[in-house]
């Protein structure tokens, strides 16, 4: 009784399972229908699965399908580590039948689920000969999977392969290949899914050949697309193909409107473009545009040519990085995130236009941008530097502009100032290099500030903006538009003729008795953590004695709040304030009160980060006139002298050993009135005295 239960469960089981039929090579041949070939020396019928792998046989090999027709349940080619196996249906096997036909073809799968499977290293090339037709027939889904390529040398019919890939994880670098043997061929790409595609000229006698697709629903590359060498790829598509890898073209061209329907292509990954071609050929005003979607950061490598109206579009909050020089002649149009230059350049020509979204947090040009003007230009640039943005815009001018934004100290070495002008901003400056046209109109620019990013901006009447030219700082101001508040808004200059159009930077300005931008009184400011909390540190320069200290943070895109009110120790110069738990990263700054209600600030710093305490100290010794600085470093410094209304008595470069060194200074008559001594190394670090004469 039990023998005859384990019978019936053994023809039960039986049936359900299954063997894989496996090439041995010991036919010392290529050829499938050598039955020598195969396990069991048969040759494969249309019971058996079929696997292609090296249990028998060691290394690379390729086998090569006969003239007939083949059907088969499945088939695998699954090589081991670095060998490669390919399977060939050759130029000379022209069995084919129409799209739905059940007429043989010249490979066939029967079974149900995926009956063609390409694991790494794998490669099936269908070389049909036949001119029309369909020469494969895969029962239903085909697996080419990351690292595998399905080559497609033939007239033969595609469209019904695509549809049939496999959409799943790890297919993504899987290649379907276009490797047409005629000079031109249609490629149905719309409302198609790929994993990676490639399109080659490699089988086209004369080495090239244009692939044509059009359509009206939109395409899906998983995986990269890529346009070998002598190929060009043109578009009638009036929807959106989005690539999730890397457009890849190397000496191609790929033209994205042949006709009256504008295509977009939407990059979630990189373009490499060598020695290669992206344009429009149409009459009818239909455009190409490339659009950076991604959601990491992005790169574009160009050593190719953007031509006529194709638009370059960033909506990645993350940002596009050049690897190369870019030149747009179209457009550039920036929705999300900054481009980065680099050490590269960004260059607009003079038809291009430029547009920006307005308030967007880290939208803009994180560089240098070149842009070619006509007269009628009007154009606002977003320009980035440690992640804060500042609007330039600039009208009227005709010729070619470099322009850039930097978080760094104006002032230079040796610097005078215009009569009108008390200090120049420690924070921040435009670089604007101009080259005008002979007949150039005199530009206006604008820029904007903002009291979280400028400094300290309580007098805006005596707010200015100046030029550096010839070793001196003029004021160019001519109006101010306010913003919502008194401490942002834009700034105009007058008009610039060409002795001010020379400047090599310009800077925010405070005219004589403004208390604009007035120097730093926190020597040292810093982040630290400890069990697991922030603590921002400062250290208040020798003199200062504010009635209170604020600790102020800002989030991205939003005004800065006191978060606590501090109380000066007398003779305590070091604070710190330990922020909330849940504070991980924001934009801190320091708010001293001084006794008649006059507010001065830090310098903003973004947290997580680190400023050590500066080393050097300052000594007035009024019967020397003369100051005494302690420093553990020899060095060039920049010594200024300011009274506490912010006007500029002295500024003068200086040379100090290691060690302790007194410097002649011509001190003013005294008048019982607070001076601000600042000591600048050159790296930027200041300390300050503030002491009554």
């Amino acid at each position: 009784m039990k023998r005859w239960c384990w019978g019936i469960v053994w023809l039960l089981v039986v049936p359900c399972s299954y063997a894989q039929k496996k090439w041995t090579g010991n036919g010392n041949t290529t050829y499938w229908n050598n039955p020598l070939n195969w396990e069991g020396e048969t040759v494969p019928d249309s019971l058996d699965q079929i696997l292609l792998d090296n249990s028998f046989l060691a290394g690379s090999y390729e086998v090569i399908l006969p003239d007939t027709g083949v059907v088969i349940q499945s088939l695998e080619i699954h090589p081991a580590g670095t060998s490669f196996i390919r399977l060939l249906l050759p130029v000379t096997n022209t069995v084919t039948s129409t799209s739905g036909s059940i007429l043989p073809r010249g490979f066939t799968t029967l079974r149900e689920g995926y009956s063609l499977i390409l694991h790494n290293n794998a490669e099936f090339i269908n070389a049909s000969g036949s001119n029309s037709g369909y020469s494969i027939r895969i029962s239903d889904s085909i697996r080419v999977e990351n690292g595998a390529k399905y080559i497609h040398r033939s007239r033969t019919g595609h469209a019904d392969l695509i549809n049939q890939l496999s959409r799943s994880v790890g297919t993504e670098k899987g290649v379907f290949r276009m490797e047409n043997t005629d000079a031109a061929s249609t490629l149905s790409i719309s409302g198609r899914v790929f994993g990676s595609l490639e399109l080659s000229s490699d089988a086209s006698p004369a080495g090239i050949c244009t692939y044509s697709s059009s359509g009206t629903n939109s395409s899906l590359i998983r995986g990269d697309l890529v346009l070998d060498s002598g190929t060009v790829f043109s578009l009638h598509f009036s929807d959106t193909i989005q690539v999730n890898g890397t457009l890849h073209l190397k000496d191609a061209t790929l033209n994205m409107s042949t006709g009256n329907r504008s295509s977009c292509l939407k990059l979630m990954g990189n373009l490499e473009q060598l020695n290669s071609r992206i344009l429009e050929t149409n009459l009818s005003g239909s455009t190409g545009c490339l659009l950076f979607g991604g959601n990491s950061v992005q790169t574009i490598y160009s050593s190719g040519q953007l031509l006529d109206s194709i638009l370059l579009m960033i909506d990645n909050t993350a940002g596009l990085q050049l690897l190369s020089d870019l030149i747009l002649p179209y457009g550039l149009t920036l929705k999300k995130g900054p481009i980065r230059t680099m050490a590269h350049q960004l260059v607009l020509s003079e038809k291009a236009g430029f547009t920006h979204a307005v308030g967007t947090v880290g939208t803009g040009i994180a560089g240098t941008i070149q842009k070619r003007f006509n007269a009628n230009d009007t154009i606002s640039f977003p320009l980035i530097d440690k992640d804060v943005v500042s609007l330039v815009q600039v009208a009227n001018f005709s010729g070619t502009m470099h322009l850039s934004y930097h978080r760094e100290d104006a002032n230079m070495e040796g610097q005078q100032l215009s009569a009108g002008i008390s200090t120049i901003s420690s924070l921040e400056f435009w670089n604007i290099i101009s080259v005008p046209d002979l007949n150039s109109p005199d530009p206006v620019f604008e820029f904007s500030y903002s009291g979280t990013h400028s400094g300290t901006l309580q007098d805006t009447a005596a707010l200015s903006i100046a030029a550096f030219t010839n070793n001196q700082w003029s004021s160019v101001r001519d109006g101010l538009t306010p913003g919502s508040n008194y401490e942002q808004g834009r700034i105009r200059t007058i008009a610039l003729d060409r002795n001010l159009l020379s400047a090599s930077r310009f800077a925010l300005a405070n005219k004589t008795g403004g208390i604009n931008i007035l120097p730093v009184l926190v020597e040292s400011f810093w982040i630290s953590r400890n069990a697991g909390y922030w603590s921002v540190n400062w250290e208040l320069a020798g003199g200062i004695e504010p009635a209170a200290m604020e600790v102020e943070l800002a989030e991205k895109g939003e005004p800065f709040k006191a978060i606590a009110t501090l109380q000066p120790i007398p003779g305590q110069k070091v604070y710190y304030h330990t922020l909330p738990i849940r504070q991980t990263s924001a934009m801190c700054r320091v708010k001293l009160i001084e006794g008649n209600g006059t507010q001065q600030y830090s310098k903003v710093l973004r947290f997580p980060g680190n400023i050590v305490p500066l080393q050097n100290q300052l000594r007035l010794i009024a019967t020397a006139s003369s100051i005494q600085i302690e420093s553990r470093e020899a060095g060039r410094y920049l010594l200024e002298v300011y009274t506490a209304a912010g006007q500029l008595l002295l500024r003068h470069p200086i040379d100090q050993p290691a060690g302790i060194a007194n410097h002649w200074i011509p001190l003013p008559r005294k008048s019982n009135q607070w001076l601000l001594i600042r000591l600048t190394d050159q790296k930027g670090n200041s300390t300050i005295l503030k002491q009554i004469w």
